[in-house]
């Protein structure tokens, strides 16, 4: 099942994320401005690879609810018959979500990243990519947080 207005919710949320321009977006996710475009105009629907990459910019929204306005999720069956622990694998193994049943709700537990992968990766924040000193400091401050926590 296909829902109408993908395009508008991905747009909605593209903004709402910081993202003022379709190129900005394009430049963040390394998906073109092109793609984004027929995307957001509902000439083009968005492969689940593509909502991943999307829901790891888009901070208003989840890659469950990109899935489920995209059609590749039914909600109804996301509320009711979700195996509990289910792993759903994108890519590679580290790329995985894991559903758990929390007080008759699901939750969606993100992989965790350790501060060393970060060093590796390009942060955002806001829509704006870190600059190479900003993110030296930003690893700085999470590797004292965690000394804090289990101090050697």
């Amino acid at each position: 099942m296909e829902l109408k207005g993908f395009g508008r919710f991905i747009r909605h949320h593209r903004l709402a994320s910081g993202y003022k321009t379709m190129r900005r977006f394009a430049e963040a996710t390394g998906i073109s401005a092109a793609t984004i475009s027929r995307i957001e105009a509902e000439i083009q629907k968005p492969e689940p690879e593509t909502l991943q990459v999307f829901a790891k910019h888009l901070h208003t929204t989840s890659l469950v609810e990109l899935m489920v306005v995209c059609g590749y999720w039914d909600e109804d069956e996301l509320l009711e018959s979700v195996d509990k622990n289910k792993k759903i694998h994108f890519g590679n193994a580290n790329e995985s979500l894991v559903l758990k049943e929390d007080s008759s709700t699901y939750t969606v537990k993100e992989p965790e990243i350790s501060i060393e992968d970060l060093e590796r990766l390009t942060l955002t924040y806001k829509g704006h990519v870190l600059t190479e000193e900003q993110k030296r400091h930003l690893l700085q401050i999470l590797r004292a947080a965690a000394e804090m926590i289990d101090p050697k």
